[in-house]
């Protein structure tokens, strides 16, 4: 359910569809911190983290002082991807 809804979110921001996958822009990096951090809480544990490939395959990378979440600044560590692909960030619509 979580996940399906966290589709919706990122489909309903996104301006466009790419067929090619181009790294997420910065100034929309916060808003995917935002939406991966469902409990607003001020980051993202493991559980949310899994919910989007991309950042639960580089969690442990990017969980520097290893304390199990990640914050925004261990966050910009994830390599993120917009695309259409399923799986794959797509941004945050800007109005």
């Amino acid at each position: 359910m979580a996940r399906a809804l966290f589709l919706l979110a990122l489909i309903a921001l996104s301006t466009t569809a790419c067929v090619v996958a181009e790294p997420l822009a910065p100034q929309d990096r916060p808003e995917a911190f935002r939406i991966l951090d469902t409990d607003k809480d001020g980051f993202i544990s493991r559980q949310e983290a899994a919910v989007e490939p991309e950042v639960a395959a580089n969690f442990d990378r990017a969980d520097r002082n290893r304390d199990g979440k990640l914050s925004p600044e261990e966050f910009e560590a994830v390599p993120l991807n917009r695309s259409d692909q399923p799986g794959k960030f797509q941004a945050p619509e800007r109005g």
